[in-house]
């Protein structure tokens, strides 16, 4: 619903739109009580309907009883009647504060409209009394929606993402015994896929891939940036249009943050960094239970089993051995200290933190239990499709490193994956290659919705089914995350690894050897001219884009990067896609197809890095850069070529394919000078290149072939 302020002669054209609203760390959207204290709705209501919203306030309101109403009206269309024979509005719904406070928190409402025909008018949200103009007191409303009950599909939609959980880290996928007892009992009434893997091994990237349905690579600032951009479509923007209420319950920063993107057709984002999984479900329950007039879209996403491990007391003394003598109490800490040491801590310690790692799994597995009986109780788990999955897993040195998001191999990216509802047959084992990337067909198969011919995913109810081929690949990549791009293909039993900077490709007998501890390339050149050039050709960027970096060492001093971006054809979007410590004198401004920006040099470190990533509307474009860095000509401060060649008078001219992908200027910004790079990352179709690569072998000359093209460095 779109609002209009003011009177009828008085119409505001645009409307207002909304904008993201926080209180009680929960994210709506919606609009706060303009000036004129009215935010009127034009709505055209059939039989029946309902109107939902939320209402808040930015601090708790405790005054008289008479004080301050907050009255929702709905006034007929009045077409052909004179004023004096319009009739009267109609309150719906007024609402005083009493003795207690009105909590800072958003409260539901929920107005039925029963027995009457087809209703033309305006809802009007109206805040009045004296306390109306209070400074001190602001009223927000939540984005409202007129639902009907009658017209449900009774078809819910419940996806949960846990961070950081191995395959293995449950038991019905070799799981230690008596840590998931909860995901047991639910793979027994639902369906387990035994080889589904996650398209990223780190968070920002694989979930970006869970709600989209498109490879990292396909959503372009995510190979190299912390946001999910404006122009892609997510699960939550397919569903509220056809009348889903939708909501994430977040625990991570990548996801939760207010640039991440995430929030992107979700009516409502709760975000507590770290929430337990308790919390979370109970967070859940309440959004479930306000939706029950409308079918409902929840993403819960579980910080937890992620580092650190801090399991509850309980989970401590059941899964820790009580002989452990070493310095790793009940949480462990530890975790970035042993991603740098140069040979593997004590066996004793790394086995002390496995068991506080599953101690945190256990913890998620009793609250998900909880939940799945509470779904049962409230007969819901017969009309809700509920998947649960993860983003990837863990290294406990099995390839000799520690955590995640530096390499590709399985204890990284195998994942749980557990479907309930219609089409998944009850304890179920699947054992054809899937990917997270099938998670968004799935859930617009289940609701009767069209997928997009784009998604490179597949509905897994047509892999329980038998209908998708058994030699079917998936894909996956790394990025620049730890200084990685590598990518990955499977087709059972085998999986290639690429490397995208030394051409050098890996194969493994997954059947034969599932802890990959055995490259069988030299012995498998069909396995590579099969599936390394698949994963070029697959796993291209399809759309162009510019990254401005501005990094180097905060000790230099301050400096200002002042200018001017301009891209012929226009620019699609543009945003902050990574910034240690933000900084409030930054500005970004768009306008046309020219960005003008003030950014001041980061100040944090290990991490002194911002980064912008601008998607031109056109994929070949020129882009024309001027620069200032403390008002004065650059000098030796700009880098705009990605190939390390300055621009001393600040200005530049390029066209993107000039750019090798993928460019990684400067290789590590602490040993660089405070300056500005740019990067580009042109977009390409596959399909126009994929003549060019069959078939291939990955030879010498194939490697010198993917260098012309720019895709190996």
């Amino acid at each position: 619903m779109a609002p209009y302020v003011g009177d009828e002669t008085e119409l505001r054209d645009p409307p207002p739109q909304p904008t993201r609203l926080v209180i009680d760390h929960e994210s709506v959207e919606g609009w706060p009580t303009p000036e004129e204290k009215v935010l009127r709705f034009p709505v055209a209501m059939e039989r029946d309907a309902r109107l939902s919203l939320r209402i808040g306030s930015s601090s708790e309101i405790s005054v008289r009883q008479d004080d301050l109403v907050v009255r929702i009206d709905f006034q007929p269309n009045t077409t052909g009647e004179s004023p004096e024979n319009r009739p009267a509005a109609e309150t719906v719904l007024e609402a005083k504060p009493s003795g207690d406070p009105w909590p800072a928190q958003w409260m539901p409402i929920d107005i039925a409209f029963e027995n009457r025909s087809r209703m033309d008018g305006e809802i009007r949200l109206i805040v009045d009394g004296p306390l109306a103009d209070s400074p001190g007191i602001s009223i927000f409303w939540g984005e409202p929606c007129i639902c009907y009950p009658d017209a449900r599909r009774h078809k819910n939609v419940l996806l949960i993402g846990i961070d950081t959980l191995r395959a293995d880290g449950i038991e019905p996928l070799g799981g230690r015994e008596n840590v998931t007892p909860g995901l047991v009992s639910f793979a027994e009434h639902a369906t387990l896929f035994t080889q589904a893997r996650a398209q990223a091994s780190w968070t920002l990237p694989s979930f970006a891939s869970i709600v989209t349905g498109l490879l990292p690579s396909h959503i372009a600032p995510t190979v190299s940036a912390d946001v999910l951009p404006n122009h892609v479509i997510t699960l939550g923007e397919a569903l509220l249009p056809i009348g889903y209420a939708t909501a994430t319950i977040c625990g991570n920063a990548f996801l939760g943050n207010d640039d991440s993107g995430f929030h992107q057709g979700m009516e409502s984002l709760w975000y507590v960094c770290n929430a337990s999984p308790r919390t979370s479900v109970t967070r859940a329950q309440q959004f479930i239970e306000r939706s029950a007039n409308r079918d409902w879209f929840c993403f819960i996403h579980i910080m937890d089993p992620h580092t650190p491990y801090s399991p509850p007391q309980k989970f401590v003394e059941r899964f820790c051995d009580p002989a452990y003598s070493g310095s790793i109490g009940s949480s462990f800490t530890i975790g970035t200290d042993w991603q740098y040491l140069d040979s593997p801590p004590p066996e004793e310690d790394i086995r002390r933190a496995k068991d506080l790692y599953d101690g945190e799994v256990a913890n998620i597995d009793e609250a998900f239990a909880s939940l799945f009986a509470w779904l049962d109780e409230m007969d819901l788990m017969d009309e809700t499709l509920v998947i649960f999955t993860s983003d990837h897993g863990e290294e406990f040195y099995e390839h000799g490193k520690f955590e995640h998001g530096h390499t590709l191999y399985d204890e990284l990216v195998r994942v749980p994956l557990i479907v309930h509802g219609p089409g998944f047959q009850p304890g179920k084992r699947i054992d054809a290659c899937v990917g997270n990337t099938d998670i968004f067909p799935t859930i617009l198969d289940y609701i009767g919705e069209p997928i997009p011919e784009d998604l490179p995913g597949v509905p897994l109810q047509d892999v329980v089914s038998g209908e998708v081929a058994a030699d079917r690949v998936i894909y996956g990549e790394g990025n620049q995350r730890n200084s990685t791009h590598q990518k990955f293909a499977v087709q059972w039993p085998y999986k290639c690894v690429l490397d995208f900077y030394s051409g050098e490709a890996r194969v493994y007998d997954l059947s034969a050897d599932p802890w990959e501890m055995t490259d069988l390339s030299p012995n498998m050149p069909e396995i590579i001219a099969r599936l390394a050039p698949d994963m070029v050709l697959n796993m291209l960027p399809i759309r162009s884009m510019y990254i401005v970096l501005i990094a180097g060492d905060p000790d230099e001093g301050e400096f200002e990067f002042s200018g001017t971006f301009r891209i012929a054809g226009g620019i699609r979007d543009a945003m902050m896609i990574r910034s240690t410590i933000p900084s409030g004198e930054d500005s970004w401004s768009l306008e046309g197809d020219t960005i003008t920006f003030r950014i001041m040099s980061p100040s944090g470190k290990p991490s002194n890095i911002k980064a912008y990533a601008i998607v031109p509307e056109e994929s070949d474009g020129d882009f024309e850069a001027s620069l200032s860095v403390n008002g004065a000509s650059p000098i030796d401060r700009f880098f705009p070529y990605g190939n390390g060649a300055v621009a001393p008078d600040g200005h530049a001219t390029a066209k993107i394919r000039d750019f090798t992908w993928p460019a990684m200027i400067p290789p590590d910004p602490l040993e660089s000078q405070m300056a500005c790079y740019i990067i580009g990352i042109p977009g390409m179709d596959p399909e126009e290149l994929r003549s060019e690569f069959e078939p291939v072998v990955l030879s010498p000359e194939t490697r010198e072939q993917l260098r012309a093209l720019g895709y190996v460095n």
